[in-house]
């Protein structure tokens, strides 16, 4: 008789598991808004001299739930800079500024991008002031920049820092900051900061470079640094997209959304007056 008890126990927990089964696999509707696509602008302009600095990306958005594809990359677009229209490239998405175009220090621009069935996309920047590297030495791996900043306004910089053998090619190091711990210093792919802690003051800036010695004797070593003197909206860019990167790589983080200054639409509008010393070993 001790048997029954048992039994309807067993059976009791299986009923329960079964009901948990149904529940786990039981299909929930959800009502996804419609995405509205809009396009999307990727321009970190200036005066470096290199295509990078000269170019802009031009896409549109899709929604959450769908792929992203090459197709999403727009070759129909009239886009302009302070009035000066820029030119397809003719590789997707690409549009370029015209040779002879020269950026002015101080003067505003606006950009503005449309394409048939997407809404007019507008951003605007002030080309910054140049800031030249007044001073730069090498000691081993060790390097130092020194620059005057100008005072009484909130100002953003890039380093970057190239190393030539001879007659070769220049090559971007990678360079790290002992200034790391001070607020407004960030990495993406080089060293961002801000003048948090030196607004007005000629600054030395510390550095550690990296790189592999492919030296062969006898030959010249030269040093390129410059210094793009550049817009707060770049730190916030970068900031927000390596965290949104991160983000997708771990299932239970918070989503990120990429910072944007494009109206209209999606993206990053950034202008970067650089300036450059170079120097021998």
């Amino acid at each position: 008789m001790r048997k029954i008890p048992v039994i309807i126990l067993f059976v009791a927990v299986w009923m329960s598991i079964a009901g948990c089964n149904d529940f786990f696999e039981s299909v929930v509707d959800l009502d996804v808004p419609e995405h509205e696509s809009k396009l999307a602008v990727t321009a970190l302009l200036g005066n470096g001299g290199d295509d990078d600095s000269r170019q802009l990306l031009i896409s549109y958005s899709v929604g959450g739930l769908e792929e992203s594809s090459e197709e999403q990359l727009v070759d129909d677009a009239t886009v302009s800079l302070g009035g000066t229209p820029l030119v397809f490239t003719g590789n997707s998405g690409i549009y370029s500024l015209p040779a002879d175009f020269e950026f002015v220090p101080g003067e505003s621009y606006e950009l503005i991008a449309e394409a048939p069935g997407f809404p007019i996309v507008t951003a605007v920047q002030t080309f910054p002031v140049t800031v030249p590297v007044m001073s730069a030495t090498v000691n081993g791996e060790m390097l130092t920049l020194g620059f005057h900043d100008p005072p009484g306004t909130e100002d953003y910089y890039g380093v970057s820092v190239f190393l030539k053998y001879g007659e070769g090619e220049w090559s971007r190091v990678w360079v790290s900051s002992f200034e790391s711990i001070k607020p407004g210093t960030y990495y993406y792919d080089g060293l961002l900061f801000s003048d948090q802690t030196f607004d007005g003051e000629y600054h030395e800036f510390d550095l550690k470079m990296e790189y592999y010695d492919e030296n062969e004797e006898g030959q010249e070593v030269q040093y390129k640094f410059v210094l793009s003197h550049t817009n707060g909206e770049m730190i916030r860019y970068y900031q927000t997209l390596e965290s949104n990167e991160m983000a997708q790589s771990n299932p239970f983080a918070q989503p990120v959304i990429v910072y944007s200054n494009i109206e209209g639409g999606y993206g990053i509008f950034s202008l970067s007056n650089d300036s450059e010393l170079v120097i021998g070993e």
